[in-house]
């Protein structure tokens, strides 16, 4: 609804409209939040249910997701980061 009302807002305003998001990208990038959100609240309620090692591999996997990602653009484009 609010979304609608901007774009209504920018019409009247003449404003050119915005180009529609590349679906896939939008879909990677929304699984990317919400693993964002998801991964970290379960390794914590793992660990307060006194299941440390499975919240570790959990951490652990979500952090390397993090890394992983820049290192292969780094690698793409010729440099490490």
């Amino acid at each position: 609804m609010i979304a609608d009302m901007a774009i209504r807002l920018a019409e009247i305003d003449g404003v050119r409209p915005a180009a529609a998001p590349d679906p896939e990208a939008l879909f990677l990038r929304t699984t990317e939040l919400v693993a964002d959100l998801v991964e970290p609240a379960k390794a914590e309620a793992l660990e307060k249910a006194g299941e440390g090692r499975q919240a570790l591999g959990i951490a652990s996997a979500w952090v390397r997701t993090k890394v992983a990602p820049r290192a292969a653009v780094g690698a793409e484009w010729g440099t490490q980061r």
